[in-house]
């Protein structure tokens, strides 16, 4: 699975034996394995590979009409400068200059992170 430029689910399918694209979305959705030492593993290979000289934490929301959105929930919204129901993201970036020019990052919505009490 790891020969192919594609990541997604169809594309690894089709290069396994079986090539049962159900089961391998099923068993990437619902399995018990913890995510983040995988995360963890990614993000030092990562850190090693590029070499950042620093690490910058931001958050983004995004104004919601109503809470079917994921992650969508009545919290401080930036964009909006008071409470209202949005989503919220968070991103690492890292910087290969002390003038904060982001060369990689990646980002995730916050109830995908922490959980629906989040």
């Amino acid at each position: 699975m790891l020969e192919g430029r594609r990541k997604s689910i169809q594309p690894m399918a089709q290069r396994l034996p079986e090539g049962d694209m159900q089961a391998l979305q099923q068993f990437v959705r619902q399995s018990p394995w913890e995510s983040e030492p995988v995360q963890r593993r990614i993000a030092t290979k990562v850190s090693r590979a590029i070499g950042p000289k620093a690490w910058v934490v931001d958050d983004t929301t995004v104004p919601k009409a109503g809470e079917q959105s994921v992650g969508a929930a009545h919290q401080w919204c930036g964009a909006l400068g008071k409470q209202a129901v949005c989503q919220r993201a968070f991103r690492g970036l890292m910087s290969l200059s002390s003038l904060g020019l982001d060369e990689a990052g990646w980002s995730g919505v916050r109830v995908w992170a922490m959980g629906a009490a989040g």
